[in-house]
């Protein structure tokens, strides 16, 4: 027999996530050490002109790009990406929720004339990080061509490139061939002290997600000193945080300080972006089906577990954290919501309304307690992550960390740097 859940097409419309243009102007600042660079260069012969450039990149090849530099005022850095190569005619920054992916060329660099080098310099407070790459297309974007379309935006993965004077970098898994580099300020939050984790113990078992019917292969990493009665954390998107180590890691070292309990760590891999969308926005019973799911892989690899779920996601992941505290506070210590995706369900312009998760939360009146974070440069997520986290203050259901609310955007970046501190809150909640 059919299921008819998974005979229903994913409904886009509710699916997509509002834009809207970002409502500030781009921070676009001048850097005085390529401003002295062009005023050297500009007073310099060819062959002064070709040493100037030769100290000017070992330096920055040495130091790492971005460039960055003081400003005037010391809560703030100018911060100049640095691209060389035979596109510095047509390239420009795609940096997280800072240039807009749909109107690109506001990021272009500026090249520096006579030279293979081109710059853009912004100023940002000093506690921002962000995610970033280049885009080198085959021809230059119309600066006046408005903005582009979702389908357009995703044309461009072949003209992407990470920053490689920068060794700070990351994977992305829409762009597995390219990755992504990463900018962090001083003050931005740090990555988390870790140790190996290869202690742990793992196991595997395959599922059907219920919703979407992927078929996926959920994995389980057991602390040595984790048993049936200690917590266990459901990973939404469990693909990225598998294999990356970071989390584990980062836990590893917590629990060796004695500063979170043993745990087990679930990762339910999201089965794709259309499965992702179904699986993650289910109602209620397919919800209660895939934790179920989930807890019978685990007891597969801890006979008897019988304690409560922390449950942690991103994006669309972290609204299925929310929905599951909310609607399931007997089996769900706790969530971690990092960017979640209040806007959901997507509705008509003249058909606002607050969000399904807001609904619920009302209707129920209590939850399990949360960890909600955001980003202040989600220019259209950050306002209903504020509300959320002022609903479940006054419910008091929210669980602070110190590093909720972050100068940076929709982005792995950070969040992998505050994940596992706030899964150590909800573990003491």
């Amino acid at each position: 027999m059919t299921d008819l859940r998974t005979a229903v097409p994913v409904d886009t419309r509710r699916n997509t996530p509002p834009h809207a243009p970002r409502p500030w102007p781009l921070p676009v600042t001048t850097s005085p050490k390529v401003t002295g660079l062009v005023n050297q260069l500009a007073a310099s012969n060819d062959l002064e002109r070709e040493s100037l450039l030769v100290q000017f990149m070992a330096e920055i090849e040495r130091e790492g790009t971005p460039l960055i530099e003081a400003a005037t005022d010391p809560a703030f850095r100018i911060v100049t990406f640095i691209y060389r190569g035979p596109a510095a005619d047509r390239v420009y920054l795609q940096a997280n929720k800072l240039t807009d992916a749909f109107t690109p060329a506001e990021g272009k660099l500026t090249p520096i004339s006579g030279t293979d080098i081109a710059t853009l310099s912004i100023r940002m407070p000093v506690d921002w990080i962000c995610s970033y790459f280049f885009l080198t297309p085959t021809e230059p974007f119309d600066g006046d061509g408005g903005r582009l379309s979702v389908r357009e935006v995703l044309q461009q993965r072949d003209a992407v490139q990470a920053d490689p004077l920068n060794p700070n970098a990351m994977p992305h898994k829409l762009l597995p061939r390219s990755g992504q580099s990463v900018v962090a300020l001083a003050e931005a939050p740090e990555t988390p002290p870790a140790q190996s984790s290869n202690r742990w113990r793992e196991s595997s078992t395959g599922i059907r997600l219920p919703m979407s019917g992927a078929e996926v292969q959920a994995v389980v990493h057991s602390h040595p000193n984790a048993d049936a009665h200690s917590p266990a954390v459901f990973l939404c998107d469990g693909e990225v945080w598998l294999h990356q180590r970071i989390l584990a890691e980062a836990l590893e070292y917590r629990i060796a300080s004695g500063a979170c309990p043993p745990l087990h760590l679930v990762y339910i891999p999201s089965g794709g972006l259309q499965a992702r969308q179904r699986d993650y926005t289910a109602e209620a019973d397919a919800q209660a089906e895939l934790l179920e799911l989930a807890g019978a892989v685990l007891r597969v690899a801890q006979p008897g577990w019988d304690a409560r779920w922390i449950v942690a996601g991103q994006s669309l992941g972290g609204l299925f954290a929310l929905f599951a505290a909310t609607r399931f506070p007997q089996q769900v210590a706790g969530a971690v919501a990092q960017s979640p995706s209040l806007w959901w369900p997507s509705e008509g312009p003249l058909d606002p309304g607050p969000g399904q998760w807001f609904r619920e939360l009302g209707a129920a009146g209590d939850c399990a307690p949360c960890v909600v974070q955001g980003g202040r440069t989600e220019w259209i997520l950050i306002e209903p992550v504020l509300h959320a986290r002022e609903f479940l203050r006054g419910l008091d259901r929210l669980v602070e960390t110190p590093s909720d609310i972050v100068t940076g955007g929709h982005d792995e970046a950070w969040w992998r740097r505050t994940l596992p501190e706030a899964i150590e809150a909800i573990a003491h909640s």
